[in-house]
């Protein structure tokens, strides 16, 4: 042996000079008042937790405040806000629980509460996450604070969504994050890449990334542990077997020559334990993350005086160590675990996950309650009780959606129905159906982020004999299979019989909330392929059933759980109602009920997201936009943060999108627009998003990003006939805007007529259907096709059927007829003139400027040259105000033909080609900022900022940076500050 007694460690870190200085950097930041963000990489055993350990201790001064959290593996699976609660706790024992509650709120206090306490139970799925980002935000101010999260390979997606938060919310203060992360044999899945990918390229964070030690470095290593040069046979033997390691390097010095293999070499301090301490080592590597001195004694079965006195042995050979609380224990290195793990038999395995089981039922001690009642759930499943299991799982569910974790509820609800067919009387032992789980898990999946896993758990579902004995769990199983496959981009199949289908669903009893949601999903979907008929007889049923499902009666004896989504579907019957008036031309009769519901929505917090979502497209499509802005806004405020629930934040930014777009706040919708590329949606969400960056990028003229951002977009297969509207029709659409504007007529027209073709195209997205027909006239009205009759006769048979009532609706058809006037030659001002005022009560100002350009044209023609120069006036202020190019070339053209002075110069913004959003990016590359730097100061990711640049030298056809500086010193673009760069 090598060794020398109590000195298994170099007293030094070796060979990590660039690294230190990179970590050092990163606190120099953070002290200045600039939070950072660092993943430190690295293999097994490299030195990630020494590095970061050593630079933060030695830079640290008196007030800094230094927070550690562990992630563990347990049995293949994570505890929810495992790495989190570690944090926490760290950060109570040193500033007091006092504190954290008070700036983070009580469900902050539900990751440490040793009892279940209903009222720190968080109201929302982001009240845990938004109370921590306060609780470190407000502790950052004034001192120094350093998160160190380790392991976050192992973490849970509840622990790395707080990560993001905290990298993409937290305001000026003085933190650093410090994330480790095992790379080559650690498991990784597609959300810990994304989670990695979407870390590292935040204009915060960086990533510090450790090699294996070269041999001159481990003979450093060597000689700095031993306090002498090894011989080169024992140097060579080392470098050999610990590879560059610097952890098995440790290990090799301290371990006998004679043991050659690595794994060994760690084992061999484990074997030389006396049997008591063996037992504990043992008990330890399958109950990891729940060391608490007490609770490892009674796995064990060692009386107290036995578990201090192997206690003391296990730390002096350097294979457990105390926390930062010096409260719990935890492997000196994770290798050593595993190591411990792998020596161990199955069944000796199964017997240690039975003890840990029943220790944290009897008693968790310090442990969390809900966490203990997760990890007693965990273990038992390791083991071959199934009976247990089954329990252990029911109670972890409950637990799991306590502390808003939906992720871990799925995975216990999907162990649920892995374990019912096992259970003989699996029924009797939950007060809940095998069904009730199955949708539970969907929902959590759903809520979670895992679209692919619910699509899978549906198919596994409908292969299931449940499916084949319940048509409306049947149904709803294949209407959900339809709406995940939509949404992730996969073939649609088709419904076998949905005459059978409609039947079966009137003919079921009134009893369940299930059947309230499947006759209102199935009625939306024959309404939109045109089945009116069928989907009325639906709705009604739907609404009877809700009526039963919501009599106080049965609400006052629910579970809270079947109260909240009776409540839910309640909400859903009185949309389609409101609908229902909505298509009868009865709007403010449709709005006044979505309207009743808005005080209950709003007191439901996260739950009561749907009506509020409703609401606000609902006044988007009588043209109430403002309105509708506000709705949206407060309801995208309760999700707090994109990443909470990246499905539905999409969907509640939909309608704010539109308002936005609408009233011509066009920068603020690309900086939303923005927002969401870095969230990356999927499915039907990333087409709408898709679609709303192609109008605005029409509006502006910038016809390259419209086709780019269609260009992915394609209409989803489907083995259905019948399913060929809405996303497909939208694309068809916009793709006719696309041609049309680059002068592809005939490609404009080919399109317009796959519209027409679909089913349900008026049912489409608010202004879809009535710019469709617009863009249709006006093709005839400027370059006429030899069917121009046959078309327009189209068009005007079409119009007749749509809904013309709220303003929205009077102002598309005004307009429409004022197209179709110009068709047939009419110079009449008239027309344009109430097509204006129609557009300018309800704010949309892109639409009423053109139309001002109409107005005016009519005016030259007849004579009336002084109201056409003020029209064009107005219409001039709103293409600046827009950035619209095509509508200030429109009235440059115009004057220009009617020598109209407007007093046009040339220079300024509102020259340029490039939208508002642009002329931000240029006046920042002008001023010498980098990609990076750009993202910080508009809050962008750097990939967003460079697509902004490129965008930028192509509109301005320059090639490099310099020159499109020149161009914005040329017009004008930089302030003072502008022109002396970058901030420091």
């Amino acid at each position: 042996m090598l060794g020398v007694v109590g000195r298994m460690r170099s007293t030094r870190l070796v060979g990590r000079v660039k690294e230190t200085d990179e970590l050092r950097h990163a606190v120099e930041l953070a002290r200045d008042g600039r939070p950072a963000f660092r993943l430190v990489d690295g293999e097994a055993g490299i030195g990630k937790t020494r590095l970061v350990t050593d630079v933060v201790c030695d830079l640290a001064q008196p007030g800094d405040l230094v927070a550690v959290g562990h992630s563990v593996a347990m049995g293949g699976s994570t505890l929810p806000y495992g790495v989190a609660a570690d944090l926490v706790r760290d950060l109570v024992r040193q500033v007091g629980v006092d504190r954290v509650t008070a700036e983070g709120g009580a469900a902050l206090t539900a990751l440490t509460a040793t009892r279940e306490d209903p009222s720190a139970r968080p109201r929302t799925p982001g009240a845990i996450t938004a109370g921590f980002v306060a609780v470190v935000e407000r502790l950052a101010q004034d001192r120094l604070v350093c998160l160190v999260f380790e392991d976050v390979h192992w973490s849970d997606d509840a622990s790395r969504e707080l990560i993001d938060h905290l990298l993409r919310g937290i305001g000026p203060c003085r933190l650093l994050v410090v994330c480790t992360r095992r790379t080559h044999d650690a498991p990784v899945s597609s959300r810990l890449q994304q989670f990695v990918a979407e870390l590292v390229r935040h204009p915060r964070a960086d990533r510090v990334t450790l090699q294996r030690l070269d041999g001159d470095q481990v003979a450093e290593q060597v000689a700095d542990i031993l306090g002498r040069r090894p011989a080169p046979s024992e140097l060579d033997r080392i470098v050999a077997l610990g590879q560059g390691i610097p952890y098995l390097t440790e290990e090799l010095v301290s371990a006998p020559a004679e043991i050659a293999p690595v794994g060994d070499v760690m084992l061999a301090r484990v074997n030389g334990l006396s049997p008591a301490a063996r037992r504990l080592v043992h008990a330890a590597a399958v109950g990891e993350g729940q060391l608490w001195h007490a609770l490892l004694g009674r796995a064990c079965g060692l009386p107290d005086s036995g578990v201090d006195g192997a206690m003391t042995e296990v730390v002096a050979a350097f294979v457990l160590e105390p926390d930062e609380s010096r409260e719990r224990y935890r492997f000196r290195h994770a290798l050593l675990r595993e190591a411990v793990l792998s020596s161990l038999l199955p069944e000796e395995r199964q017997r240690w996950h039975r003890r840990w089981a029943e220790t944290l039922a009897a008693d968790a001690g310090a442990m969390p309650a809900a966490t203990a009642q997760i990890a007693v759930a965990h273990h038992w499943w390791q083991t071959d009780d199934v009976v247990r299991a089954f329990d252990a799982a029911v109670v972890a569910e409950e637990a799991a959606e306590s502390i808003g974790a939906s992720s871990e509820a799925a995975v216990q609800c999907q162990r649920l129905l892995e374990l019912w067919p096992r259970v003989p009387d699996a029924t009797s032992r939950t007060i809940l159906t095998r069904q009730d789980y199955a949708w539970t898990a969907r929902g959590a999946l759903l809520d979670s982020g895992g679209w692919a896993a619910a699509l899978a758990l549906a198919e596994r579902e409908l292969a299931h004999p449940d499916a084949r004995a319940d048509p409306v769990w049947r149904i709803h199983l294949e209407l959900s299979r339809s709406d995940l496959a939509q949404q992730l981009g996969e073939r649609v199949r088709k419904t076998a019989d949905v005459d059978a289908d409609v039947e079966a669903l009137l003919a079921a009893p009134p009893d369940s909330n299930l059947l309230t949601q499947t006759l209102v999903q199935y009625g939306v979907r024959l309404r939109d392929r045109g089945r009116l008929r069928e989907a009325e007889r639906l709705f009604d049923r739907a609404a009877e059933v809700s009526a039963v499902m919501t009599a106080p009666e049965l609400l006052a004896t629910g579970s809270p759980a079947g109260v909240a989504t009776a409540t839910r579907e309640g909400w859903r019957v009185e949309a389609v109602r409101a609908s229902q008036e909505w298509a009868g031309g009865f709007v403010e009769r449709a709005l006044q009920r979505l309207s009743r519901l808005q005080p209950e929505a709003l007191s439901a917090g996260f739950d009561g997201l749907d009506p509020r979502i409703e609401y606000a497209w609902f006044l988007n499509g009588a043209g109430r936009h403002r309105e509708a802005a506000a709705v949206a806004r407060g309801t995208v405020r309760v999700i707090e943060h994109p990443r909470l629930n990246r499905a539905l934040w999409v969907v509640a930014v939909a309608p704010l999108l539109e308002a936005l777009l609408a009233l011509g706040e066009w920068d603020e919708t690309q900086r939303w627009l923005d927002v969401a590329a870095d969230v990356q949606p999927a499915g039907i969400s990333a087409e709408h998003l898709a679609f709303i960056t192609a109008r605005l990028a029409l509006g502006r003229g910038d016809l390259d990003i419209a086709r780019g951002a269609i260009d992915c977009i394609r209409p989803r297969t489907s083995d259905d006939a019948d399913d060929v509207g809405g996303p497909a029709i939208w694309w068809h659409w916009v793709l006719a805007e696309v041609a049309a504007a680059g002068g592809q007529d005939a490609v404009a027209r080919k399109e317009l007529d796959a519209v027409w073709a679909g089913v349900g195209w008026r049912e489409m997205h608010l202004d879809a259907p009535w710019e469709a027909l617009v863009l249709a006239v006006r093709l005839e009205a400027d370059r006429p096709a030899g069917d121009a009759e046959a078309r327009l006769a189209v068009v005007r048979e079409l119009a007749a059927e749509m809904n013309k009532a709220g303003d929205l609706g009077v102002a598309w058809s005004t307009q429409l007829e004022a197209e179709l006037l110009r068709t047939a030659g009419s110079l009449d001002p008239g027309p344009w003139e109430a097509t204006v005022a129609a557009w300018s009560r309800i704010g949309q100002l892109h639409a009423e400027g053109w139309a001002l350009v109409r107005q005016a044209a009519c005016q030259v023609a007849v004579g009336l040259r002084s109201p056409a120069g003020e029209a064009l006036g107005r219409a001039l202020a709103t293409g600046h105000r827009l950035g619209a190019r095509p509508l200030l070339d429109a009235v440059a053209g115009l004057a220009r033909r009617a020598r109209i002075d407007l007093g046009l110069e040339p220079g300024g913004p509102g020259s340029l080609p490039l939208t508002g959003r642009e002329i931000e990016v240029l006046r920042l590359v002008a001023g010498g900022r980098s990609n990076s730097q750009i993202a910080s100061e508009l809050y962008i990711s750097p990939k967003t900022a460079s697509v902004h640049v490129s965008h930028i030298l192509t509109k301005l056809d320059v090639h490099t940076r310099t020159e499109a500086a020149a161009v914005a010193f040329r017009h004008n673009l930089l302030d003072d500050a502008d022109r002396r760069g970058p901030r420091a």
